[in-house]
């Protein structure tokens, strides 16, 4: 991750988690603080903050009353 932000954002990217406790860990946040790399908390539960959550909202809404055997069936 830090690799790929520093080449494609620069120096001054900010790393959005959220509360989940395998990430605020007192290993990673120290990995983080060595690092220096600048963290965005927020609530796993926040879908303003979570795109991902709208998202997944829509995916179920659109897949409603689909009967499929696979994942191709079901995306295409």
């Amino acid at each position: 991750m830090r690799p790929y932000a520093r080449n494609s954002f620069g120096r001054g990217f900010i790393f959005q988690q959220d509360d989940d406790p395998k990430h605020r860990s007192k290993l990673i946040q120290n990995w983080f603080s060595r690092r220096h790399v600048t963290l965005l908390f927020c609530s796993s539960q926040s879908p303003d903050l979570n795109i991902n959550e709208g998202i997944w909202a829509e995916l179920e809404r659109r897949l409603v009353g689909r009967n499929t055997r696979n994942a191709d069936e079901k995306f295409f």
